[in-house]
């Protein structure tokens, strides 16, 4: 759980506009991919649960998912700075889905207590 934490640091505290399509995930996971691509070993453990998280979404969305075309036809017109300027609302994304998590293992935790 710690990487999802430093990853969303990372990438910015300044929140944007989620992404909800596939398009949007796709650039979000292209994004990630293109920080991964530049930074080091340690930048790639960081980030790596931060695209896996992508590749859910697209695979629970469309489990027949080509996932290389799809990068590939995301990719064809894009730079590095639509890229990077796709990051904020990556990682607004990212926290929304972090705290929703944590506000569920709160709930569980507090039915799960004896009364």
């Amino acid at each position: 759980m710690m990487s999802l934490a430093l990853a969303v640091a990372a990438m910015s505290a300044d929140a944007q506009t989620a992404p909800a399509t596939e398009a949007g995930d796709v650039r979000c996971l292209a994004a990630i991919s293109l920080i991964i691509g530049v930074g080091g070993a340690e930048e790639a453990k960081r980030l790596t649960p931060v695209a896996i998280y992508f590749v859910g979404k697209l695979y629970g969305r469309n489990p027949a998912i080509d996932l290389t075309a799809t990068l590939k036809r995301s990719l064809a017109n894009a730079t590095e700075a639509d890229l990077r300027a796709a990051v904020p609302g990556c990682a607004a994304e990212l926290g929304r889905a972090g705290e929703a998590m944590k506000s569920a293992g709160a709930a569980i935790g507090a039915a799960s207590k004896p009364k």
